[in-house]
């Protein structure tokens, strides 16, 4: 008897908690909120909201919290936001598309739109562009801004023939995208300056297998080899550069544990140094950058995430935070 009762008892628990599981479906529901990103001045908001059927990209009042508009963005598949001024938003998106012209049969084509928040004008980047490289992606990416004016520098392939990474400047008051500097066959990243210039060309070529990084100059010409490595696979990829643009920010994966580390190439000499930004038993997460791809710090992993600065002051304000 008193056997049974136990069993009992344990098919209601079981029960109970069976009843308290979410439905299948939930799993693999999107986020109500996500892609979640501040202005500059942090009085407006922008984000993805998915609720019912509906998949919006919102501005949204802080003060308030009232969205003020919203873009359907059922049927292209966001990938990203980006304030790039008080009253432009970026949007990067992306699918998968179907080609018999390419390896594999598929590619992942990427795009960005400008929102502008004023206007409410939602308008479509390097639509325009010429000598696109039809079969490539990543396009919407953002390296970098003019401080001057509301153009933005993205990266794209350029040439049919022999496919070359060079830079596209981008006005968001709708001129049409401008080449502005081109690359070689074996540019695979830039870096820019303050004034929107490239400073730093990362090649790499996967015949010879030879990984490089160049200091360049405003016309993104070679002026300094800053480092050389012969390998199949490189041993550092480039994350970002410093606030004061002497040195990039390098990552590298251990080889045993697979944890990340960062370390800095001096810009002037092609010295690296580091790990830097080194938590106490802690492993990187992510680096925190701008949209000129300077890095501040880093995120470490966690249930709770803790972060480190490069700014001393700012570590400290995040502390007090945290």
């Amino acid at each position: 008897m008193r056997v049974s009762t136990a069993f009992s008892l344990l098919l209601a628990c079981v029960a109970a908690s069976a009843q308290e599981l979410p439905p299948l479906e939930a799993y693999g529901r999107l986020p109500a909120y996500d892609m979640f990103e501040l202005s500059p001045s942090g009085k407006l908001a922008t984000a993805r909201l998915t609720y019912d059927d509906n998949d919006l990209i919102a501005v949204i009042d802080v003060g308030s919290q009232k969205a003020f508009m919203a873009v359907n963005a059922e049927s292209i598949n966001p990938r990203g936001l980006n304030f790039v001024d008080e009253d432009k938003v970026v949007l990067v998106a992306g699918q998968t598309v179907r080609s018999y012209n390419v390896r594999g049969r598929s590619f992942y084509y990427g795009h960005a739109y400008s929102i502008d928040v004023s206007s409410k004008d939602v308008r479509a980047l390097m639509r325009r562009a010429k000598d696109l490289y039809t079969y490539q992606g990543g396009l919407g990416r953002i390296i970098g801004r003019d401080p001057g004016s509301q153009t933005l520098y993205m990266p794209a392939y350029v040439d049919t023939d022999s496919p070359s990474l060079g830079i596209y400047a981008v006005s968001l008051d709708k001129r049409r995208e401008k080449l502005v500097i081109k690359g070689n066959k074996r540019t695979v990243d830039w870096f820019l300056g303050s004034d929107g210039a490239p400073i730093v060309r990362e090649d790499f070529d996967d015949i010879k297998n030879v990984h490089q990084i160049w200091r360049v100059n405003a016309k993104g010409k070679n002026e300094q080899l800053l480092y050389e490595e012969e390998t199949e696979i490189p041993s550092y990829s480039s994350v970002g550069v410093s606030s004061d643009r002497e040195s990039l920010v390098l990552l590298t994966n251990s080889a045993y544990s697979g944890a990340r580390s960062y370390y800095l190439l001096n810009l002037e000499h092609g010295a690296i140094t580091g790990p830097v930004l080194v938590g106490d038993g802690l492993d990187v997460e992510r680096v925190i950058t701008d949209i000129n791809r300077v890095v501040y710090g880093v995120e470490y992993s966690g249930f709770k995430p803790t972060y480190a600065f490069f700014d001393n002051r700012l570590a400290a304000r995040i502390k007090l935070v945290q």
